[in-house]
């Protein structure tokens, strides 16, 4: 068998596209990018033209308002899957960890990509191409990633990896939602449906991707301790922080970034600029 692994990469936010396709040429060279696309329209039409071994996939596609899953299902309805996944997504809703499970999952990396955690997520990879099928059925990560045909224990690495995601499901700062303190209710708003969150005064309103805006009593710094741990979200101003799963494109000369949906464009302080830079 090759030693090359034929890969395709599906990301809604064309910038991150291009990330992800540079980070996997720096840490993986034996992989080959043999597709990409920015919809799940694009991504169906790519893999069943290129046939890869591997999918990196984001799991919320906004434009199309729908998410992997339901291209996935598709797939699944005609078969056992011929590829693995490994999914890069910001959207850690404990939802989406099980449904992730339910098509064998090889990983399941945030946003920001650690690089330590690409790699060894592609080992996995390597590791389950040598010592099962090449195709899967649903929740099969429980049967060739878990334990042998022949009933042999499971190898520790395999072990962790199941651990560490049960854990993250079961994380209490990973819920998912987040509670917005107004003048009159208490809102509790998905994390992934936030934009923007804009300053005003000691109040900060919230735009959420259905068109839906909060105000709330509580001033931006304190959105920005309660998001700290949700890298997505970044300060482009001192009176602004935007969720970069909805970037859509940006101008460093302009330092203007534009997002998706009605979110707007936003133009960033020199600082924080190069803040959001990094970040992306």
């Amino acid at each position: 068998m090759e030693n090359k692994i034929r890969a395709v990469i599906a990301e809604d936010v064309e910038a991150y596209l291009q990330t992800i396709e540079l980070l996997v040429r720096e840490v993986a060279p034996e992989i080959t990018i043999v597709g990409k696309a920015s919809s799940l329209t694009g991504a169906g039409r790519v893999i069943r033209e290129a046939k890869p071994d591997l999918l990196f996939l984001d799991i919320q596609f906004e434009e199309e308002g729908a998410t992997v899953f339901d291209l996935l299902d598709r797939f699944l309805s005609e078969g056992p899957l011929p590829f693995r996944i490994i999914f890069i997504t910001a959207h850690l809703e404990p939802g989406y960890f099980a449904r992730a499970f339910d098509f064998g999952a090889l990983h399941f990396l945030a946003k920001p990509i650690d690089k330590v955690k690409l790699r060894e997520a592609i080992d996995r990879v390597a590791n389950t191409r040598s010592s099962s099928a090449h195709s899967f059925s649903p929740g099969s990560v429980l049967s060739p990633e878990i334990s042998s045909p022949q009933g042999n224990p499971p190898s520790s690495d395999l072990v962790s990896q199941l651990r560490e995601l049960r854990q993250l499901v079961h994380a209490p700062h990973k819920t998912g939602k987040i509670v917005i303190e107004g003048l009159q209710f208490n809102e509790v708003v998905e994390i992934g449906k936030i934009g923007v969150l804009e300053a005003s005064g000691r109040y900060t309103h919230i735009l959420l991707n259905d068109g839906k805006t909060y105000t709330a009593s509580q001033n931006l710094g304190e959105f920005e301790k309660k998001l700290a741990e949700y890298p997505q979200f970044v300060r482009i101003h001192h009176n602004k922080i935007i969720n970069l799963n909805y970037v859509k494109r940006f101008s460093r000369k302009e330092r203007l970034i534009e997002l998706t949906s009605s979110f707007g464009s936003h133009t960033a302080s020199k600082e924080r600029f190069r803040d959001f830079l990094q970040a992306l």
